[in-house]
């Protein structure tokens, strides 16, 4: 192998301009505490999450135009999510456990192939954002390959790629092969024969290769209008979390009106 005289000085060059605060790796490491986290392993320990560098430009190239994270939640770590915003205190402190033990513990969970399934019936109960702010701790804290994809995007994929002519890219391939990835708003596609059958595939195909999938839907597994074999491939991969039956997209509009009001003196504090 031959080595350029001067690849010493252009390494030292390189190490000298890492970033001084994540070494050039992309992600920190925050401290966060709150009483669910207490109440939950209790004792006053604090949880580390990773966070994306804020002065590294490294985050910058891992948000949503490489893992397709929505540009609003592309800032999105689990450190963030309002936990206390919910009515249920305590059901919202067992969906912390679980949560937790996810983002800290992926390891494991991937080792035994289990991913989530977080539904809700009601729009803007915060599926969404949790499922992204899990998925951005994840990848960061563990140097994994994450993306982020809805259900009717990936099937439109999948028409275009049967469109296309032969030897085009395969759009669809990194969400079959990637680490993690997250599956917005399953159930959302039509009742048809071919959407079953390629769901299965791409969901029997991570599976088989031990790749994790957070499920994001308004439906409960069992009234998914897909198959049983799709329901039980989901079943058999991931854990399911029945999220709060509570519009905190409205509840937090009412708080923003509240204080825009109240900066206008038009009601009182």
């Amino acid at each position: 192998m031959n080595i350029e005289p001067d690849s010493k000085s252009k390494q030292e060059d390189s190490i000298s301009n890492k970033c001084p605060e994540c070494g050039g790796t992309g992600f920190i490491s925050v401290w966060y505490s709150d009483d669910y986290s207490k109440m939950v392993y209790g004792d006053d320990r604090k949880i580390e999450y990773p966070r994306r560098c804020p002065r590294c430009k490294v985050s910058e190239r891992e948000t949503g135009c490489i893992t397709g994270i929505p540009k609003l939640f592309c800032d999105a770590d689990i450190s963030k999510f309002r936990w206390k915003i919910y009515d249920n205190e305590d059901y919202m402190r067992k969906i912390h456990s679980y949560i937790a033990s996810f983002v800290r513990n992926y390891k494991e969970w991937a080792k035994d192939n289990r991913g989530l399934y977080i539904w809700s019936k009601t729009s803007g109960s915060g599926k969404t954002f949790l499922a992204c702010c899990i998925a951005n701790s994840a990848m960061v804290g563990n140097d994994i390959s994450m993306r982020f994809i809805t259900a009717p995007d990936y099937f439109n994929l999948l028409k275009e790629k049967m469109d296309a002519e032969k030897g085009a890219v395969d759009k669809t391939y990194i969400y079959r092969v990637c680490d993690l990835l997250v599956f917005d708003d399953i159930g959302a596609q039509p009742s048809k024969e071919w959407y079953d059958t390629e769901l299965y595939r791409l969901i029997d195909e991570r599976m088989v290769n031990n790749r994790l999938t957070i499920f994001t839907s308004n439906l409960d597994i069992e009234e998914l209008k897909c198959s049983d074999r799709v329901i039980d491939r989901i079943n058999k991969c991931a854990v399911v979390i029945h999220f709060p039956e509570q519009s905190i997209r409205r509840k937090q509009a009412n708080e923003k009106n509240r204080e825009f009001l109240e900066k206008m003196g038009l009601i009182g504090e």
